[in-house]
């Protein structure tokens, strides 16, 4: 299994012709032993990484700043008291600034760096980087107020069903971490402990202002758990309120059985015509055997979705 790769599709058009696929350290392409790590694009290499064993990188989502690329990436390890298929425990994030280099980007000049947006105490785990949201000018959002907006996962002892949460920081601090603040359910908080739930919200997903259509001025939340029914929420503002749950789309994969689910359903609007939104879903196995015995399991499936004219 290889912990993380990278994709480059060229244009701005999902076509399949034009994606090539990049793996090995810093993109070699070179496939070495599994239990080494270094099949993967970014071995994890920060400090808190060292300490910690035998580790890896879950990408989660990134976006484009000027003349880098940034990723925020869990750390995450194996933990033999998990469920089959779920063999693993996150316990960190960090930041990943790569240079962007004519059609791609500098991955041997990447940097890797530790990032406090972590949180575990009594009360809740939550952490960050499930998704950006740039609403700015540069990033073209329709009413933008300068942040980049930057939507975790929350974990409340008293309600373990994953939530919403959500952080933000000036598009020209973002790398300075102490000017990041954190939705508190009333204000902009400096303590990430203080961050509150926002309602139902899965492990990945996307939240994107919509500029056009019934939905114009609004905020559409694109997601779904360890489940198969893909959904969506509408917010007023990039922290909502989120209104209640709508079921758009039943996901086939697991009629195959195979212990086969699906996740981290997203939308793509930077890949999306003005009449639809392409959306893509994770499939997954809790089976090693049924992984190997068929590699198309593991592997995004896409939609197009429409809203009214949107």
């Amino acid at each position: 299994m290889v912990y993380n790769t990278l994709a480059y599709l060229d244009g701005g058009q999902p076509d399949a012709e034009r994606i090539e696929f990049v793996w090995g350290k810093n993109g070699n392409r070179q496939l070495r032993s599994p239990q080494v790590g270094e099949d993967a694009v970014f071995p994890p290499s920060t400090p808190q990484a060292q300490g910690a064993g035998t580790c890896w990188y879950w990408l989660q989502d990134g976006l484009a700043l000027a003349d880098h690329m940034y990723l925020m990436p869990m750390l995450v390890r194996r933990d033999p008291a998990g469920p089959p298929g779920f063999q693993f425990a996150d316990f960190g994030v960090c930041l990943l600034k790569i240079p962007i280099a004519g059609n791609g980007l500098d991955l041997a000049r990447h940097a890797q760096i530790d990032a406090p947006f972590f949180h575990r105490d009594d009360a809740r785990k939550l952490y960050f980087g499930a998704a950006f949201m740039p609403n700015t000018t540069a990033a073209g959002a329709p009413n933008p107020d300068g942040h980049i907006y930057a939507y975790g996962r929350y974990h409340g002892v008293g309600n373990p069903e994953i939530q919403l949460a959500v952080a933000r920081v000036a598009e020209a601090n973002f790398e300075d971490f102490a000017a990041w603040r954190f939705w508190d359910g009333a204000a902009w908080n400096t303590d990430i402990a203080a961050t509150a739930p926002l309602g139902r919200g899965g492990a990945e997903f996307s939240v994107t202002p919509v500029a056009s259509g019934p939905l114009a001025g609004k905020y559409l939340l694109v997601s779904m758990h360890v489940e198969r029914d893909l959904y969506i929420r509408i917010g007023d503002s990039p922290v909502g309120p989120f209104g209640p749950r709508i079921d758009i789309y039943r996901t086939p994969e697991q009629d195959d059985g195979q212990s086969i689910y699906t996740y981290n359903a997203k939308a793509h609007p930077s890949l999306s015509p003005d009449d639809a939104w392409l959306v893509s879903y994770n499939v997954n196995t809790r089976d090693w055997d049924s992984h190997v015995a068929n590699g198309d399991i593991y592997r995004p499936r896409f939609l197009w979705v429409r809203f009214g004219g949107v």
